[in-house]
Parts: C-alpha cells; structure tokens; sequence
C-alpha cells in the first residue's frame, strides 16, 4: 500500500487521467474529489462487500426441488397413524 500525507486542498494523480483531491478534513473523516473519465467506475469499498455478502447469500437459496422434498418429509413425519 502506498501511503502519502495530503491537506485540504492538496491533490493526488493517478496515471494521466485521475485526480484525488482532498476537499475537506473534519476529525476523523476526510472529504475526497475523484476527477476520473466517465466510463470509470469509482465505488466505496463496503458497496462491494455489501454486494459480494449479498450474492452469496442469494447462491445459498434453497431450490424449489429441495423445499419441495423437504415439505413432503416433514408432512409424512407428522402425518397421523393409519
């Protein structure tokens, strides 16, 4: 990881084409400014870990077949004696 010291107002450059400009700094929190191309996604890193949870969570969805043959036990377990 490179480290760098920036104040408000200071700037950092990214290759040629993305600028990091530091807006604002308030005790613990700094305001950052991305001048980057549009087709440039820029997304906070706890968006992707939010999206990545949620997918996983979705792939572990039981399938229809699998609730399916899950009812049909629990019903014969508790279907009364003949």
């Amino acid at each position: 990881m490179f480290v760098i010291r920036r104040k408000a107002g200071e700037s950092v450059r990214i290759g040629d084409e993305i600028l990091v400009t530091v807006l604002e700094m308030s005790g613990s929190r700094v305001k950052l400014g991305f001048t980057a191309p549009a087709d440039l996604v820029v997304v906070r890193s706890e968006v992707l870990q939010a999206r990545e949870q949620n997918l996983a969570a979705a792939q572990s969805v039981p399938s229809r077949d699998s609730l399916r043959n899950w009812a049909s036990t629990i019903l014969q377990q508790n279907a009364p004696p003949e």
